[in-house]
C-alpha cells in the first residue's frame, strides 16, 4: 500500500477530472470517471454515490480505519 496515507494526489487528479463537470451532474461525473480513471461504471457510481452519502468527515475516517486494518481492497472487489 505504497503512499496510501497521502491522497493530495488524488485529490488534485479528480479536481483535474472533474475540471468544467457541475458537481450536481453525478451522471457526467460518473462518465469522466469512467473514462479518464479507469473506474468501470458500476464502480463510478458507487464512488460518486459514497461521497454523496458519507462526506470528508466519514470517509476519512474510513480510510484511516482501512490503512490501519491493510485493507487496500474491499471486499466488494473495486
Amino acid at each position: 500500500m505504497e503512499n496510501i496515507e497521502n491522497v493530495s494526489g488524488l485529490v488534485s487528479e479528480y479536481r483535474c477530472v472533474f475540471d468544467g463537470i457541475p458537481f450536481e451532474n453525478d451522471e457526467r461525473l460518473q462518465r469522466a470517471i469512467t473514462k479518464n480513471c479507469d473506474w468501470t461504471q458500476e464502480a463510478s457510481t458507487q464512488l460518486i454515490e459514497l461521497a454523496r452519502n458519507y462526506g470528508v468527515f466519514m470517509l476519512r475516517n474510513a480510510l484511516a480505519i482501512a490503512i490501519v486494518l491493510n485493507k487496500e481492497d474491499g471486499e466488494y472487489g473495486f
